[in-house]
């Protein structure tokens, strides 16, 4: 007879139901939403047995005289059956506990949690047993009537089946959508065991239940109808084991007959509910019970044939259904067994040239999508594993699965584009950080979109092909000026998009057929490069764009350069690092441009600028539970930091309300970060890592170059505390290698003091030696260029190195000033090319120069590099010191040193930053002053000049004025340089000329080391012959000033004398008038 569908009823409120049969089959018991556990003595009682639990009931199960349940206060809690009062606590979780289960013999109790973790719990001693290995979410359990293995599946998409005996991981089935939540996910993926021997399994999978074989994990049937509107969510065996029901999350239940492997019975929910509870009644009469999220309870009678519902056929201790799949050589085409059938796809060629199908006995029903689906693969009768790597589907960075009703399609620097797919509407809303950009958008779904990426110029979605149209690509433009709002490609049919990216001016779409189209922002397609494999996921930046895709047994990557006019790849396809056993979660780039990747173990990884990859953080690290996740959105080497949100107990965020940002700190996994060292290490190499992607942006953006300060003072102060540290230890081998690493002159000598005052004089002595072998590194290419002939070379060069101002330490112990330049121009490619010819004819010679030996120079000798020549004074004993005599004798001698030492001042013009040269001689700078103190000197004189500026606008101001006087101190210092060089001549003609008497007092060394020896005393000479022509400057200047002292004291004394006259004349006069009046009175 046809099955009768009972009319269902309200149990409790909406929300996830759970639903069991009692031992006896006499009762049903129901827990929902509303915290309460019912028992009733049929689907019509209406006065029920009810017991309140908790908050949220989620899991109820019995057995025996007990009745358990798991409930939202983190614990299992076993109550009396049928009188439901409360016994005791059987475990405890850090979360909600979302399914139950007991053994046979009622004696143990199994349970999962959302805390990850799955408690085995003995009823008699209390002892739990833990089992951790998923990383969402718990979703069901069911035990092994033999008690030998336990099967349970999770939100982290995986089904594992566990060995009760070892407690560990026995196989792993990838067969469910990945879910953030136990709330949130639509299949639960509830297994089922064949009732007493246990001899096969049976798993939900997508639109199929699909049984296993115990022990050996084989597919020997996959079951399903066409009329399943969705996936199946929920499988279990009659008590008979010789059918099995299944639910999907549309509502349907069907029942299929395991012998023939044919559908018995359909039936469909009204209200197409997903179904969250399911169970046949113990008595084998035919009867199920189930639940839906609305919580309605209802029942279906009548699902089996009478006779067969009564009778379970059992021949020698075997039923029915273990008889047919043994009897492989007596059954027909149906058989799951059948070496006629066997697939190509699975077929491996042995040594011999022939397949594993020819050897080995494989089941019919194995096809190409279960070989994907399945880590591993045991073929028939054989222990074969890994026979088909898993391949790990695409996806887009940012965003949470496709399947949820309300998701993240792309969360980025730029902005947030979220996804509503309900029963009421379809939807999509853009929201971006920075309104200035655009005003935030929503548009209607219709054509269904699941893909999205977001830039400040473009929006870019993209959809599956549908039953009457295909995939297509659309790009809506956010800052078109002619008006152009949006415009749309179809794909080819047959081809459908997997991933897209965008970048400045361009997007990229990568399709199943591994093709990766590429067009412009405003529609005109572009080149079309053919992958390697299937895509991954695809990320854009800029001109920058990173394709990840399957090579081999794990992925590969390629970084692919954008360009208007063209497109080249950056770096060939090489293999994308990951944790093992992991996936790949996000792909994206830098705010400064540098690749970085994520993967399923929260490792974060950067590809270095040298060409290897790196962990900069550890994100699972800084969570509190095992179900805890970050969600990463993006990274920063300034700031140093990931920015992604916390995710308690999910993989990914919720829409509503949206979650808070945080940001991880960067920090390289060293051994033993605990210690001092460690952490300084770990500081060193991090900035390290850092300074190669800052210091590129500095060259185009004085934006970042604070933030480069910032990083080189961190490397020198790291380099030189772990340097102090490993000389309080005594490990003076270990310090002496810090001092290779350090970066500059100015940090190498302060190491050597230090080393010199805690009394490491033989440390102090070997750095001294680095440093000169440091020296001669950097001289061996100007060298050889010298004795392969090359003149021009090496006269550019001795103008360089006298200007230069970040050179290390000469022979002789002087060290030069290490003063930093922001604004110094890096060296132009020619120069390169043409040094690199240079080495490369050197090379060519027949008659080639002997290999330099890292040998000390001819006129380096022992010494200690801090001992200073300090020149003896003389002191007049007591009050000689008074005397006037010595008095002047000092004064003149100072005066001469200070004479010596002076030179001429730079003319520039006269500005309102720069202030009047003076009358009076003032020594000159030996390095210019640093942009810093030259900004504070001349703040004032440019506030006046330019009051209407903020501050950031007069940095910038004054940034170009320095430069300015820069490049002038420089060409002037170069014309200076050039006249000296006129003077003292060439160095090929001088070196010639001098060469004779070199050979004399340098008998016996080779032709290298007398041109390095010679090098050196023509920079001796030049910087002499510079130091006589500024002091002859300096004379002529004093010589003019005392000249014109003298005239006008002559001047002075002439002007003096005709006053004098001029008085006397005037007294003569006034005695004369004087005499005249008294004698006419």
């Amino acid at each position: 007879m046809p099955p009768n569908r009972r009319p269902m009823r309200y149990a409790h409120a909406d929300g996830h139901t759970d639903v069991c049969y009692s031992q006896d089959g006499k009762y049903i018991l129901t827990c929902g939403s509303d915290g309460d556990v019912r028992i009733w003595a049929g689907l019509e009682d209406d006065d029920s047995t009810s017991q309140c639990v908790g908050e949220k009931a989620l899991a109820v199960t019995q057995k025996g005289n007990y009745f358990y349940v798991g409930t939202d206060n983190n614990n299992v809690q076993a109550y009396t059956f049928p009188d439901a009062n409360r016994d005791q606590i059987v475990t405890r979780f850090s979360a909600p506990v979302t399914h139950v289960a007991v053994s046979e013999n009622g004696k143990k109790v199994f349970s999962g949690s959302f805390d990850t973790e799955i408690h085995i719990t003995d009823l008699d001693t209390s002892q739990s047993q833990v089992l951790s290995g998923h990383t969402a979410p718990v979703l069901s359990v069911a035990v092994d009537p033999a008690e030998k293995y336990l099967v349970s599946s999770s939100c982290d998409g995986t089904a594992r089946v566990w060995s009760l005996d070892t407690l560990e991981t026995e196989y792993t089935w990838q067969c469910i959508p990945v879910s953030n939540s136990f709330y949130t996910t639509e299949v639960l993926c509830r297994p089922s065991w064949q009732p007493t021997s246990g001899r096969y399994l049976a798993l939900p999978e997508d639109r199929n239940v699909r049984l296993y074989e115990r022990a050996s994990w084989r597919k020997v049937a996959s079951l399903g109808d066409e009329k399943a509107r969705k996936a199946f969510s929920i499988c279990a065996f009659s008590p008979c084991g010789q059918y099995i029901a299944g639910a999907t999350t549309g509502g349907d239940i069907c029942i299929w007959n395991v012998n023939s492997q044919s559908k018995v019975v359909i039936v469909q929910h009204d209200q197409t509910v997903c179904i969250c509870g399911l169970v046949w009644n113990p008595l084998g009469n035919g009867e199920i019970a189930y639940c839906d999220f609305t919580g309605q309870l209802g029942t279906v009678e009548d699902c089996l044939p009478v006779e067969e519902a009564k009778v379970t056929e059992i021949v020698n201790g075997i039923p029915a259904i273990d008889r047919v799949f043994e009897n492989e050589e007596e059954d027909d085409a149906e058989n799951v067994f059948s070496l006629e059938k066997i697939k190509a796809s699975v077929a491996v060629p042995t040594q011999e040239g022939s397949t594993l199908g020819d050897e080995l006995d494989i089941p019919d029903a194995l096809d190409d999508e279960d070989d994907i689906e399945s880590k591993k693969s045991t073929l028939a009768k054989a222990d074969l594993l890994d026979v088909v790597c898993e391949v790990q589907a695409p996806f887009q960075p940012s965003s949470s699965p496709v399947h949820l009703q309300h998701r993240y399609m792309v969360w980025n620097s730029v902005g947030i584009v979220r996804c509503h797919d309900t029963e009421e509407e379809n939807s999509i809303d853009v929201e971006f950080h920075d309104t200035s950009v655009h005003h935030s958008i929503h548009m209607p779904n219709f054509l269904k979109h699941t893909l999205a990426t977001l830039t400040e110029e473009i929006l870019v979605l993209a959809c599956e092909a549908q039953e009457e149209s295909s995939s297509k690509v659309v790009c809506v433009l956010l800052s078109s000026w002619d008006g152009s709002r949006e415009w749309t490609v179809e794909m080819p049919a047959g081809e459908e998009v997997l991933a897209v990216a965008a970048g400045q001016g361009w997007l990229a779409a990568a399709t199943d057929i591994r093709n990766l189209r590429l067009f412009t922002s405003a529609g005109t397609q572009r080149e079309v490069v053919s992958l390697p494999g299937p895509v991954v996921c695809l990320a854009g930046r800029q001109k920058q764009l990173m394709v990840v895709c399957h090579g081999g047994a794990g992925l590969i990557f390629s970084l692919i350069a954008v360009r208007d006019n063209v497109v080249t790849t950056v770096s060939a396809y090489e293999q994308l690092p990951l944790a093992p056993k992991a996936q790949l979660h996000w792909v994206g780039f830098t705010d400064e441009g540098t690749p970085c990747t994520t993967d399923s173990a929260g490792v974060v990884r950067f590809l270095s600028r040298k060409g290897y990859w790196s962990p900069v953080c550890d994100t699972s690290s800084q969570t509190s539970g095992k179900s805890d996740h970050y969600f990463v959105l993006g990274v920063s080497e300034r700031y140093q930091n990931v920015r992604c949100v916390l995710c308690k107990g999910a993989r990914y965020p919720p829409t509503v309300p949206r979650p808070a940002v945080v940001e991880l700190s960067l920090k390289i996994p060293l051994c033993e970060e605990a210690t001092e060292k460690a952490g300084l290490e770990e500081k060193f190499w991090r900035s390290q890592l850092l300074l190669g992607g800052v210091e590129a942006l500095s060259r185009t953006d004085d934006n970042y170059l604070n933030e480069k300060d910032a990083i080189e003072t961190t490397i020198k102060e790291t380099i030189i505390k772990l340097f102090a540290l490993a000389c309080k230890s005594g490990l003076e081998q270990r310090a002496a290698e810090l001092g290779a690493l350090m970066p500059s002159q100015q940090v190498l000598q302060l190491a050597m003091k230090y080393a010199t005052k805690v009394g490491k004089h033989h440390l102090a002595d070997r750095l001294s030696e680095d440093a000169a072998k440091r020296e001669r590194e950097r001289l061996t290419p100007e060298i050889t260029a010298i004795m392969s002939g090359s003149g021009a070379s090496h006269k550019r060069y001795v103008l360089e190195s006298s200007e230069s101002q970040n050179g290390w330490s000469s022979s002789n112990g002087d060290a030069v000033t290490d003063d930093y330049d922001p604004f110094a121009s890096t060296p132009t490619n020619n120069a390169t090319a043409e040094h690199g010819n240079l080495l490369l004819a050197a090379k060519q010679r027949k008659n080639s120069v002997p290999e330099i030996r890292p040998t000390l120079s001819l006129s380096q000798r022992k010494h200690n590099p801090f001992r200073k020549n300090v020149e003896r004074q003389e002191i007049g004993k007591g009050l000689e010191n008074m005397n006037n005599a010595f008095l002047e004798k000092q004064n003149s001698k100072n005066k001469q040193n200070s004479t010596e030492t002076a030179q001429p001042t730079v003319k520039t013009k006269q500005t309102k930053l720069m202030s009047k040269p003076s009358n009076t001689q003032e020594p000159a700078r030996k390095s210019p002053l640093p942009f810093v103190q030259w900004f504070e000197k001349e703040r004032p004189a440019m506030q006046e000049e330019f009051p209407d500026m903020n501050s950031s606008e007069l940095t910038r101001e004054a940034m170009k004025r320095y430069k300015e006087v820069r490049q002038k101190q420089k060409e002037q210092q170069q014309e200076q340089n050039g006249e000296c060089v006129q003077k003292l001549g060439s160095f090929e003609n001088w070196f010639e000329e001098e060469k004779s008497n070199l050979q004399k007092e340098f008998p016996g060394v080779t032709q290298q080391e007398l041109a390095t020896e010679g090098l050196k005393r023509y920079r001796d000479l030049l910087q002499k012959k510079r130091r006589e022509e500024k002091e002859k400057e300096a004379a002529s200047k004093s010589d003019y000033s005392e000249s014109a002292e003298v005239g006008s004291e002559s001047k002075k004394r002439k002007a003096q004398e005709e006053a004098g006259s001029q008085d006397k004349v005037a007294k003569i006069l006034s005695s004369d008038i004087a005499q005249f009046a008294f004698k006419k009175s």
